[in-house]
């Protein structure tokens, strides 16, 4: 792999107390005077500067370059460079490259080759003392002969018999690797290639979808930015310097943009005939569904608007790309509260399985913000912003409880009691009967007293292991309240991991 680079390039590498590469051209790094040459060991006589010149018939006639055409496709082409006198005609000096250049390249590099090898033709002999020893071989040195000729030499071999050294040695000229070379360039292009589109993701800090999701992970969901798009990955780091892939998603996500404010629902969960939204999803396609598909099935027509989960009946086209969501079942998978107060051009997200993805995660890392990229497969992770993120652990956190009723007795002792809710799947028919699985570790509670129906004074927390807590007359006169009056609370369903879950607001 580094001899291709060393053709192309002009490079030469050396070892010492290390591995050296150098570019050819450099300038001399020494200078050797006659009186330095030439030296020895005994008595023997021999030329200072010993000057060797080879004939040309051990030459090719013609340099051939092999290489793939970046004009042409990467198609192979092959350029020469011919001796214009030879000796031995027809011999040719194969070299085949497998790295991507233009004509004009691959012609300057048979120019360069033919023309080196022809200087290279004249070689020298250097023997100096150990004033010299810090010469090795690539570098370039000019040295003096017995008429004040100078000769710009480059070494190639060292023999170290210290204090005597050595030098095998070539004539040098760095002209001759900067070639203007001309060459046919008449190619035309069979092909494009396309450069993959960035990627548009979101990161999804929401209830879990599926039971298999329940972990303390959270969602991911993406799609390119056009065509074409081979997929992507989703990278985490903890600086912004070092980044990990926690994931691939090989499939395009349907997300975009509410171009509508959707309105508020207080009512039950029943389908909300009122209100619409509108949606943008760039690349997405929406379908309608029946009524009994939707009440059988909470993964067909589901939507994240906002931070709410809902079911659309009807998806009907408006334009491209553009549709109105309408006959929705709202409230899904715990979001009542997000069934309020929604804001105008809110992210909306189809909640399928195409282009989602699971980002697992340690207990631990709750709460704590990260980096977070979304990498199309194929560019470089620098080049893409990163977007902060903080998983917050929603995927584990209990819906709120339902039915809170309050009994009293002759002295208005107040038992409160509800009914509880699961993250998990339910089975409410069927000859197994019903299965209401509990998703957290234990059973346990917490319902707080409020002042008054602003809720922003608490005057008692109550705990709780099973849905049914007391609250005596003589505590609701420590409080402050006169027993018999309505009391306000909220309840909460315990989580080991991310403690309350989303509340239960009532008057009782």
């Amino acid at each position: 792999m580094l001899e291709l680079l060393f053709t192309t390039h002009y490079i030469e590498m050396t070892v010492s107390d290390k591995i050296y590469f150098r570019p050819r051209g450099s300038a001399s790094v020494a200078d050797i005077p006659y009186e330095d040459l030439g030296a020895g060991d005994g008595d023997e006589t021999t030329e200072p500067l010993s000057i060797t010149q080879r004939t040309d018939i051990e030459l090719p006639a013609q340099v051939s370059v092999t290489y793939p055409n970046t004009d042409n496709d990467y198609q192979i082409d092959t350029q020469f460079s011919d001796r214009l006198v030879s000796s031995v005609a027809g011999t040719v000096s194969q070299v085949q490259i497998a790295i991507g250049m233009t004509a004009e390249e691959a012609k300057g590099v048979a120019d360069t080759i033919n023309l080196d090898q022809a200087i290279a033709l004249v070689g020298a002999k250097l023997k100096v003392l150990g004033d010299y020893a810090e010469l090795e071989p690539t570098d370039v040195v000019t040295a003096e002969d017995r008429d004040g000729h100078v000769f710009t030499l480059r070494l190639v071999k060292r023999t170290d018999t210290y204090p005597l050294l050595e030098f095998d040695a070539v004539l040098e000229d760095s002209s001759v690797l900067i070639n203007e070379s001309v060459t046919n360039g008449d190619y035309t292009p069979s092909g494009t290639v396309d450069v993959n589109v960035p990627t548009l993701w979101r990161l999804l800090d929401i209830p879990i979808l599926r039971d298999a999701d329940d972990d303390a992970g959270f969602y991911a969901v993406a799609k390119g930015d056009g065509t074409p798009w081979p997929g992507a990955g989703i990278y985490e780091s903890p600086d912004n310097v070092s980044y990990t892939l926690d994931a691939a998603i090989n499939t395009r996500g349907v997300f975009g943009t509410c171009l509508t404010t959707l309105g508020d629902w207080t009512g039950p969960r029943v389908f909300d005939e009122v209100n619409t939204v509108r949606v943008n999803i760039p690349g997405g396609v929406a379908s309608s569904y029946t009524r009994d598909e939707l009440l059988n099935d909470q993964s067909k027509g589901a939507w994240l608007i906002g931070n709410e989960v809902l079911q659309a009946r009807d998806a009907d086209l408006v334009s491209t790309d553009v549709y109105d969501l309408s006959g929705l079942l709202r409230g899904g998978r715990g979001t009542e509260w997000a069934m309020v107060d929604h804001g105008a051009a809110e992210r909306c997200v189809m909640l399928q399985g195409a282009g989602f993805t699971r980002i697992v995660q340690e207990t631990s890392d709750l709460g704590i913000a990260a980096y977070y990229k979304g990498v199309t497969a194929g560019r470089s992770v620098s080049g893409v912003t990163a977007e902060v993120f903080t998983n917050n652990g929603v995927g584990k956190k209990p819906f709120s409880p339902f039915d809170l009723r309050a009994s009293r007795d002759g002295s208005n002792n107040i038992t409160f009691t509800w009914q509880r809710r699961t993250r998990r799947s339910t089975r409410t028919i069927g000859a197994l009967g019903i299965s209401i699985p509990l998703g957290e570790a234990t059973e346990a509670y917490q319902l707080d007293v409020y002042s008054d129906g602003t809720y922003t004074t608490v005057l008692r927390t109550i705990s709780a292991t099973s849905p049914t807590a007391a609250y005596s007359a003589a505590d609701q006169t420590t409080d402050g309240l006169t027993p018999g009056d309505p009391v306000f609370v909220r309840v909460y369903q315990m989580s080991q991991i991310v403690n309350r879950g989303y509340a239960l607001e009532q008057a009782a």
